[in-house]
């Protein structure tokens, strides 16, 4: 038996080592069984809070008192899809450089080295070195492509102004977003300070009743009934201040801040609406067939549809395609028994190739039909849009109008509730009505006020709709286009 030698032993001791010592896995691997959940390493838990840590986090101060314009443009610059679509216009502006780059000419320097080793035969055989040396300059452009090249720069361009209308649509919808959560917390704000009134207002009427009771003037059931009203009016307080609390979390997480963070905002006498209306719904819906950034891009994807049609049909005819290239040749060569020799010389060359393809299998003919089934589902999604658009409109322009009904009629109502209020507060003092009365007429005043503040915020959400349905929200931020390189 022959014995190893130390270099097969270390190599023995090696692969023992590698495949027989437990080595951790660091690679994923599935669930063990399918009765449990998987078990979620730390590492990988720390690894994905790493990657999704927010960037933002603690840059809004509590101390400020923000607009609804100033969150708007915080919104914009923190909302991830806002980057998204950015990025996704930053491509087809890539993609329509390089179709452009077509219509230009490849120019390349080349060197090629080539070492030869042959032999000649007279009588004996004689070894032949030869070495090569060529550098050059090449040059290719293509001629005439019968429009091919100029569909594909006219689908590019028209795929990234519908990504540019894209973008503006990310940013309409981030907008109507916030502006949503921020009205959302001006009702609550609004309706906790009614609430508040109405909580003072029954402790007032529940501390005259127990006055009243002292001097004999009320009854025990006229004391439960005030104290039962207080009650009711600190429940439905609180339940406010949950609302406003939730109403104030969506807003800082729209910020990609802590739901527990609590911003201070400008009250609602302070806020404005967008004084953008238009004189009827008719001119309403073609302002938003105009400037509904979706819309628009729709009929950019029928102009990309009809370009790609003209790039598929120009494939059926030749293509001219001219090539040169200019350089020198410098050779050495030594053949045995004999010096070395060396000599250079200029060479060029050139080249027209005139190309047709006569047959493919049917694969232009298919290509050439996707591209028709792409432009006609394009008008279909175009039309399909048109027809949801205006129905939105008009629903919005509706919503509006009666929300201006609405806001007057809660005017009157809670004028109206305000002074049976006081004249029920009065009558009571002078013992012609009963508390019963009293607290009704604070519970119709309490309703009043809600349906008041209600129909100021609704009115603003109304206004705010018909912007988001007309495509105007994105006049607001403007945001600025990708363009070509």
């Amino acid at each position: 038996m022959s014995r190893l030698t130390p270099l097969h032993r270390f190599c023995l001791i090696v692969s023992c080592f590698i495949f027989v010592w437990p080595l951790p896995v660091y690679a994923q691997q599935a669930p063990k069984t399918p009765g449990k959940p998987w078990d979620i390493e730390a590492s990988i838990l720390y690894q994905s809070q790493e990657t999704h840590k927010n960037e933002w986090a603690d840059a809004l101060s509590t101390d400020k008192r923000y607009t609804l314009p100033e969150l708007i443009s915080l919104a914009e610059e923190r909302n991830p899809k806002t980057r998204l679509a950015w990025e996704k216009a930053k491509q087809l502006a890539a993609k329509l450089g390089i179709a452009q780059s077509e219509l230009f000419p490849t120019l390349a320097a080349v060197a090629i080295l080539e070492n030869n080793s042959s032999a000649l035969f007279f009588e004996t055989f004689y070894t032949q070195n030869l070495f090569l040396f060529r550098p050059a300059i090449s040059l290719s452009y293509t001629v005439l492509d019968f429009g091919e090249r100029r569909g594909k720069i006219d689908e590019q361009k028209a795929s990234l102004l519908a990504a540019n209308l894209n973008f503006n649509d990310v940013h309409r919808q981030v907008i109507y977003s916030m502006v949503s959560a921020y009205y959302k917390v001006m009702l609550a704000m609004s309706r906790k300070e009614a609430a508040e009134v109405t909580l003072a207002n029954a402790r007032t009427v529940q501390d005259s009743v127990e006055e009243r009771l002292e001097q004999g003037l009320a009854t025990l059931p006229d004391k439960l009934d005030a104290q039962a009203a207080s009650a009711k009016a600190e429940y439905e307080l609180v339940a406010i201040q949950g609302e406003e609390d939730i109403a104030r979390g969506e807003l800082a997480s729209l910020l990609r801040e802590s739901p527990q963070k609590k911003l201070s905002l400008e009250s609602l006498n302070q806020t404005t609406g967008f004084n953008f209306l238009t004189p009827d719904a008719t001119a309403t819906i073609e302002e938003a067939l105009r400037f509904r950034p979706d819309f628009l891009a729709k009929i950019q994807r029928i102009s990309a549809a009809q370009a790609d049609i003209k790039s598929k049909r120009a494939a059926y005819f030749p293509k001219l395609t001219i090539s040169a290239n200019y350089g020198r040749l410098a050779a050495y060569a030594n053949q045995e028994h004999s010096p070395y020799a060396f000599g250079q010389i200029p060479v060029y060359q050139w080249q027209a190739n005139f190309n047709w393809v006569l047959f493919d299998g049917g694969r232009r003919r298919n290509e050439l039909r996707l591209a028709k089934a792409r432009y006609e589902a394009a008008l279909s999604e175009q039309q399909e849009a048109k027809d949801q658009i205006e129905f939105q409109v008009w629903q919005a322009y509706v919503n509006l109008e009666t929300a201006k009904k609405q806001l007057a009629a809660s005017e009157r109502l809670l004028l109206a509730s305000q002074k049976s209020y006081e004249a029920a507060t009065e009558s009571y003092q002078y013992g012609l009505r009963n508390v019963i009365d009293v607290t009704n007429a604070q519970k119709n005043l309490a309703i009043a006020r809600n349906t008041f503040v209600e129909a100021r915020i609704n009115i603003l959400v109304a206004m705010a709709e018909l912007a988001f349905q007309t495509g105007d929200l994105v006049h607001i931020g403007n945001p600025p286009l990708v363009n070509p390189p």
